[in-house]
């Protein structure tokens, strides 16, 4: 058995020094993985560019993110991480959440907090189908498109997706099995 474990950044790699040192130390320390989460109204990089640019800088580790669902154009998010799991050689580790707990978070969303699991059950299917490389059409509220192909195509096959949350409401959704795209409506 393998035990991997990686570290989060918190607000701490909010300069380009801080998360150059982190990047850099993280084989040193033995971590397998660096996280750089989203949260809209705190002091942290972007996730996808602060991965983007780790990426570049550190060949072996693996790069996570936990980034907020609801509120997000599925196409654009798609390609975003797409794009990030080219550019670091199929090393991204993927969370979905719904969003957070910290009110003004939770407000910055744009997305009822009643409507955002729904919203997750929308966009997770089609994510899985546009990065298999299915043609995709859809109109709701996670976007609206026609006749899409996405490219690139992520490295992974699957980009395997974990999906979190800290309300009982969205455990269910959590612990359901992985469909295959072309099952996912």
């Amino acid at each position: 058995m393998k035990i991997r474990i990686g570290v989060g950044t918190g607000g701490v790699s909010a300069t380009a020094e801080a998360l150059a040192e982190l990047v850099m130390g993280l084989d040193e320390l033995g971590f397998d993985s660096l996280w750089l989460s989203e949260v809209l109204t705190g002091p942290g990089l972007d996730p996808v560019v602060g991965l983007a640019w780790a990426a570049s800088s550190n060949p072996r580790v693996k790069l996570g993110t936990t980034m907020l669902l609801p509120g997000r154009n599925v196409l654009r998010l798609a390609k975003q991480l797409a794009s990030l799991d080219v550019l670091c050689t199929g090393r991204l580790l993927i969370t979905l959440v719904p969003g957070l707990t910290h009110a003004p978070e939770r407000d910055a969303i744009g997305v009822d907090p009643k409507h955002r699991g729904a919203f997750i059950d929308e966009a997770l299917p089609l994510l899985r189908r546009l990065w298999a490389g299915e043609t995709v059409s859809h109109a709701g509220t996670a976007g609206t498109f026609r006749d899409v192909t996405l490219s690139p195509l992520p490295v992974q096959q699957p980009l395997e997706v974990w999906l979190g949350g800290c309300r009982t409401g969205g455990c269910p959704r959590c612990a359901r099995p992985k469909r295959r795209p072309r099952d996912a409506s």
